[in-house]
């Protein structure tokens, strides 16, 4: 299905900005609030905010896509969602005018998403859209994968000295001796720390795994008739049932 990230570019380039970007905020938006020195409430309400702007911007967006080429809000979605994010360091001493922007971050970001994925629909059909939505969806797990470890990165080497000097001694201090641990803690702090490359790749092999399971179920086959929903929907009476006028003693 590699194929279609040539012939849709935009809608699975779409996909994968989403996954990057997402994670990353839903991951580290707590972390932010609290290192701008706000109390653990007012953090934990920044991932809502991302949430209510997702929810609030399906319908406008939603909207424009009908009205205009997608290809054209696709780019404005994208510039909305770049300008809104520069505005974040902005606003920060402000924890309304906070929310609200990373609100409207988190709505333009996901709703290149839906767009994204209507963008797919109106361009392909039947067997391909199959193949097209598993490379969307392929595009969106990688984008997640790749967003999460790069922000983290990121934190670590640019902002360690900003958001906490304390935390290169903190990555090279040694694991708490595991029979002193429950369990669950023990496993987490191997699998985030040491093995924690070793884990994403194991997910990685997973996601490919998934992928390839989908697009070999949905090879079509000339001998299967398939169902087409909307066509079925479609029927009317007229087309549905036919009439037939018997004569008295003769059959069909």
């Amino acid at each position: 299905f590699l194929h279609f990230l040539t012939v849709v570019p935009l809608a699975t380039f779409a996909a994968f900005t989403v996954g990057a970007v997402e994670s990353s905020v839903m991951s580290f938006s707590p972390v932010y609030g609290l290192r701008l020195g706000y109390s653990e409430q007012v953090a934990a309400l920044l991932v809502m905010a991302v949430a209510v702007g997702n929810i609030i911007a399906q319908l406008p967006l939603g909207m424009l896509s009908d009205r205009m080429d997608r290809r054209r809000l696709l780019l404005y979605i994208a510039l909305g969602g770049i300008a809104s994010g520069g505005l974040v360091s902005a606003v920060s001493s402000h924890p309304f005018f906070l929310m609200a922007t990373i609100g409207l971050w988190g709505g333009l970001v996901t709703g290149l998403y839906a767009v994204g994925l209507t963008h797919l629909g109106a361009r392909l059909s039947g067997s391909d859209l199959a193949s097209a939505n598993a490379a969307f969806i392929f595009m969106y797990s990688i984008g997640m994968l790749v967003g999460l470890i790069f922000l983290a990165e990121l934190l670590m080497v640019a902002g360690a000295w900003v958001f906490a000097p304390e935390a290169t001694a903190t990555a090279t201090a040694p694991i708490t001796d595991p029979t002193q641990v429950s369990n669950t803690l023990a496993l987490g702090q191997l699998l985030y720390t040491r093995y924690v490359y070793f884990f994403q790749v194991a997910g990685f092999v997973l996601l490919v795994a998934m992928i390839g399971a989908i697009t070999l179920t949905l090879r079509h086959r000339a001998s299967v008739r398939r169902q087409n929903i909307s066509v079925q929907v479609a029927r009317t009476r007229a087309t549905a049932i036919e009439v037939k006028h018997v004569e008295p003693g003769r059959g069909l």
